[in-house]
């Protein structure tokens, strides 16, 4: 009888204990949970979820354009920052508005720091008035996602040599007469280009998310 009995309360004192243990762990886990969840951008961003940083392709040549406001834009403007370019208009009823969906949706995830570039295909229609109204529509933060507008022929060259994108200014569809590229390019802070995302994929895009996660880590170092 005896030892009956202390088997029993041994057994319970078991079960206690691990009663006890998987409370504790479930703190922990849902701890960690709450902190992950709460993190600020930054601080999520300061995450490395990836051991492999995307491979240069390339650096972005000198340009001077104008942005949405009539200001001069220069490589230097864009100096010390991550950034994220396209190529559209404004006029464009294909590709772009979708391109330019992706971009808002890209300013309103990544911190305040990464900057955004939206050059013009179409100069002689898409005049910094036109792009002003283009960018409010479209709830652009000033001075952080600019649009850009300047001479065809460089706007042209920037596309072809420097981004390594398509570009055509006829041939297109009715609703997309000028032919571009829809990728949007990732350029970290020496103005190398760090990678090439399909706009039209949101799977893309999110990959576009986390590579701009590890190049921005590993330029603050």
């Amino acid at each position: 009888m005896v030892a009956s009995s202390v088997l029993t309360e041994l057994r319970v004192r078991a079960r206690l204990l691990w009663g006890l243990m998987i409370a504790v762990l479930a703190g922990v886990v849902g701890r960690s949970a709450w902190v992950w969840w709460n993190r600020s951008p930054a601080e999520l961003i300061a995450h490395h979820i990836s051991a492999e940083s995307p491979a240069v392709h390339g650096e972005v040549p000198q340009f001077s354009l104008a942005d949405q406001n009539g200001r001069r834009v220069t490589l230097n403007t864009f100096k010390g920052h991550v950034w994220i370019a396209d190529f559209i208009f404004t006029s464009c009823g294909g590709q772009c508005p979708m391109m330019t969906a992706q971009m808002t949706r890209l300013q309103a995830k990544l911190p305040k720091d990464i900057r955004l570039a939206s050059f013009s295909v179409d100069p002689e229609r898409d005049t910094p008035a036109v792009l002003a109204q283009y960018a409010k529509a479209h709830g652009a933060e000033e001075g952080r996602w600019l649009f850009l507008t300047g001479p065809q022929q460089e706007l042209y060259r920037l596309s072809q040599g420097g981004f390594r994108l398509a570009v055509e200014p006829s041939g297109g569809s009715p609703a997309e007469p000028i032919i571009h590229s829809v990728r949007l390019v990732l350029i970290d802070r020496q103005a190398r280009i760090r990678g090439y995302y399909d706009g039209s994929e949101d799977q893309s895009v999110q990959r576009l998310l986390r590579d701009t996660k590890v190049v921005w880590r590993e330029t603050t170092k």
